[in-house]
């Protein structure tokens, strides 16, 4: 995440950091998280995150899954006359 803050001026932006501003590094983070934690109000800032959201009419999924699986096929390659029939919407012969 250090690297996408630092890359990104729209990231930087949404933190409201400049770039004259140092970037969080991942103990400062973590630091954050346990905080929360210890403060217990991780329940409650998500709640207030996702009635932000709701506000402003963006769809969240959760738990969505996206499984892809690449196979290799064979590369067709059609003549000419087999690509005419084709977009005429017939089937060539095989």
């Amino acid at each position: 995440m250090e690297y996408q803050i630092s890359d990104r001026l729209s990231f930087m932006r949404f933190l409201d950091l400049g770039l004259a501003n140092d970037i969080p590094d991942q103990n400062t983070k973590w630091l954050f998280k346990e905080n929360l934690i210890k403060a217990n109000v991780i329940e409650k800032l998500f709640k207030k995150f996702e009635n932000q959201i709701e506000k402003e009419g963006i769809i969240v999924k959760e738990g969505v899954i996206v499984d892809v699986t690449i196979v290799e096929v064979h590369r067709q390659c059609n003549n000419r006359y087999e690509n005419g029939q084709i977009k005429a919407g017939e089937i060539p012969n095989q």
